[in-house]
């Protein structure tokens, strides 16, 4: 069995927390070109923040639940968004990976080739992440709105929000609390600057955004199997926590980051992560493989075969 590194996940957590504030405080009073500096380095620090958050939705920050939570809601908080709505919306992403509802990177013949490639480089240039903190406050002010034709006809909403009960909206709507009383907190305690936060949380976007899909796209129509382990440099590596290693997480989801670059568990062989981020740009591609089917509960997929 392995062990969750939960000391170092909480240090990760809270250095992490206080580098973001302090890149943000400290960006407020320099000019344009050095606010994009810095904004670019708090793009990547917050990376590594995801594969935190990423670390808590599949509950491997830490032993303890509560604490497991808790530790979650603090890291969404600067993505930001709701705890509960990145882990639903994640452990969706899991059950039905690679299924029509998530396939982006692809189109049927009959669908609009040109709506596709909007929606794909609008996720390539970040245009995808303003409505996911949007998202989160529209789910916990009012959450019915999801339940409207506009949503339930689109095939991603009506998969991503089917496990949204009544306790998972009140948990949204007091973590949604947490982080505007956090965020009015700092902002004023810090005297931040709103076009430095503005340059900094569009610089994360674009590249949150992208990291969403580059070791997705392309890969074959496989729950388990439809993700592709990225070769990248040491300090790349440890920045992400080893997410490059996408395929081994997705195979085996019950490890913790720091197992995922152990080499037993690699059962593919890794591509260049910049050749497989500029095919991105190449646009999108005509569907040649059915959908696979979607599974019941994420656990199940360390236990079965996906082909």
């Amino acid at each position: 069995m392995v062990s969750i590194k939960s000391s170092l996940n909480i240090t990760l957590v809270l250095g992490i927390q206080v580098l973001a504030w302090g890149l943000l405080w400290f960006a407020s009073e320099l000019n344009l070109a050095l606010n994009i500096f810095l904004g670019i380095i708090f793009s990547f620090l917050l990376l590594t923040n995801y594969a935190l958050m990423h670390e808590s939705a599949h509950h491997l920050f830490h032993p303890s639940q509560k604490l497991n939570y808790l530790f979650g809601v603090l890291s969404t908080s600067i993505f930001p968004m709701s705890f509960t709505v990145f882990e639903l919306t994640h452990r969706v992403h899991h059950r039905g990976n690679r299924t029509d509802p998530e396939l982006f990177d692809y189109f049927y013949p009959g669908e609009s080739r040109i709506v596709k490639s909007i929606q794909w480089y609008g996720i390539l240039t970040g245009l995808y992440y303003p409505f996911v903190p949007l998202g989160t406050i529209i789910m916990a002010l009012v959450p019915w709105i999801y339940q409207t034709p506009l949503f339930t006809k689109r095939r991603t909403f009506k998969v991503l929000l089917k496990d949204f009960k009544n306790r998972e909206v009140f948990l949204v709507r007091i973590e949604v609390l947490f982080i505007l009383l956090y965020w009015i907190g700092m902002y004023y305690l810090l005297g931040l600057n709103l076009t430095t936060v503005l340059i900094f949380y569009g610089l994360w976007g674009i590249n949150w955004s992208t990291r969403q899909f580059v070791a997705h796209a392309w890969s074959p129509r496989y729950i388990a199997d439809g993700a592709i382990d990225l070769k990248v440099s040491k300090p790349h590596g440890w920045l992400l926590l080893h997410g490059n290693w996408e395929h081994v997480h997705h195979k085996f989801t019950h490890l913790p980051w720091t197992e995922l670059s152990n080499r037993k568990y690699h059962t593919s062989v890794a591509r260049s992560y910049l050749k497989q981020w500029m095919s991105l740009w190449k646009g999108i591609r005509l569907v040649t493989e059915p959908e696979p089917t979607p599974i019941m509960k994420v656990n199940e997929l360390s236990q079965r075969a996906s082909r």
